[in-house]
This record gives C-alpha cells, structure tokens and sequence, in this order.
C-alpha cells in the first residue's frame, strides 16, 4: 500500500512538474520568431478530376519555415521551465505570436509542431 501510495505521487510529480521527462509529451508553444527557408516537393503525385474520371500527373511544392518557440502552460502562460527553442523546422505556417501544437519525442527538448491551435 506505501509502495502504491509513493509511485502515484511520484506519477504525479512528473505529470505536474516534469512533463518533458516523459517518453513523449505533447503541449502548446507561442512562436517568437518565424523564418521562410526554402521550399520541398511532393513529385509523385496524380489528381483524378471525380466527374470526368481523368488522372493527371501533379506536383506539390511548398515553403520550409524556421521557428523559435516558448513553450507554454496549460494556462497559455510561457512556461519559465523550458528555454526558448531556436531552429524548429516545419511545413506549418504559423506567424510570430501564433501557438503552436508541438510533441516532444522521447522526452528530448526537439519539438515536432503538428499544427497551429486557433483560439
């Protein structure tokens, strides 16, 4: 019983206070300064026209973008026990001040943004 009692507060405690030392750990992050790099391609690529049952051949191109990012807490406020993040590569546009949805992989400090949360 003392041994289930101290894992749940140290649970917890991670939970709460050290969420970046999770395996992965998924938060917000506010973009302090955005950068448009150069651009990639998707060559492989066939559109079919659904009335005419065409297929044409097509190729995507679009802009990198660099960011650095303050990651947040729960209550939108920038979170004081993560540095500031500078060189986060993405295809998401986001503009400066934008928030970020980012997942921090096996508890590294390297977001990957997923996508931009829209208040």
């Amino acid at each position: 019983m003392v041994e289930e009692m101290i894992a749940s507060k140290i649970k917890k405690t991670l939970q709460e206070d050290f969420p970046h030392l999770l395996t992965s750990c998924i938060k917000t992050a506010r973009v302090t300064a955005a950068a448009r790099l150069g651009s990639y391609s998707y060559d492989d690529l066939t559109v079919t026209n659904k009335t005419e049952g065409k297929v044409f051949e097509a190729k995507i191109d679009g802009p990198w973008y660099e960011y650095s990012l303050k990651m947040l807490t729960r209550d939108g406020e920038i979170d004081e026990e993560f540095p500031e993040i500078p060189g986060v590569r993405s295809k998401v546009q986001i503009g400066v001040g934008g928030t970020a949805a980012v997942v921090l992989l096996y508890g590294e400090l390297r977001p990957c943004i997923v996508g931009e949360m829209i208040a």
